[in-house]
Formats: C-alpha cells, structure tokens, sequence
C-alpha cells in the first residue's frame, strides 16, 4: 500500500512517461546530428583546401563569397535540426521543472520517506 496520495504518484508518473517518450524521439534525432556532424566536416575539408590551393588565385571579393557561402550552408543546415530539437528540448525542461515542484510537494508532505522510498512508490505502478 502505498503512503503517497495517489494522485502525486500518477503526476509523477505521467512526467516520467513523457519524458521517456522526449528522449526516444530526441533518439530519432541521432543520424540527423552524425549527418550534420560530417556535412561540417566538409565544409572545413572545402575551407582548408581552398585556403592551400585557391585563396591566392582569389581576389578578396572571390573569398568573401566563398566565405559567405560556406558560412550560410552550415547555418542552414544547423537550423533545419535546431527547429526539430529545440521544441524536444524546451518540452524536457517543463518536465523537469514539473518535477522538481513535484519532488518538493512530495517532500514536505511527506518529509519522513527518503528519496529512495520516493522513488519505489512511483516505480510500483
């Protein structure tokens, strides 16, 4: 039997589930980040070549475009993962939130059961 209302538990629960749902679908994300990882790696494999073989033959305003060029491919593609993780993101920070005003309802109301007990109840489903 458990000591904590039941309520709480199903409050705590319920962020627990959601947040186990957040993190598989930050999972999803993983090839996505390796595919931006390498899709970097290229543009400086391309910036270091053409610093070595083409930047002399350049004018600066050759450069400059090529610069930029590089610069706004990255930032591109670093949004297009930033605009499917950072709403994940912000949702498991609510949820964390929501369970530290959860964990300090529980703990003065029922200051007598340790954190482990906490835990053991809510894990007893």
């Amino acid at each position: 039997m458990s000591v904590i209302d039941p309520n709480i538990l199903n409050s705590a629960r319920k962020i627990r589930s959601d947040y186990n749902q957040l993190v598989s679908i930050m999972g999803t994300y993983e090839k996505e980040v390796q595919s931006l990882a390498t899709f970097y790696q290229k543009i400086a494999s391309d910036l270091e070549e053409y610093t070595k073989n083409k930047i002399k033959e350049k004018s600066i305003k050759e450069t400059e475009k090529f610069l930029l060029q590089k610069m706004d491919e990255l930032d591109i593609e670093s949004k297009k993962l930033s605009i499917k993780i950072d709403p994940v993101s912000k949702k498991i920070e609510n949820l964390r939130d929501e369970w530290n005003t959860l964990y300090h309802v529980i703990k003065e109301k029922y200051p007598d059961i340790s954190d482990e007990n906490i835990l053991k109840e809510i894990n007893n489903s």
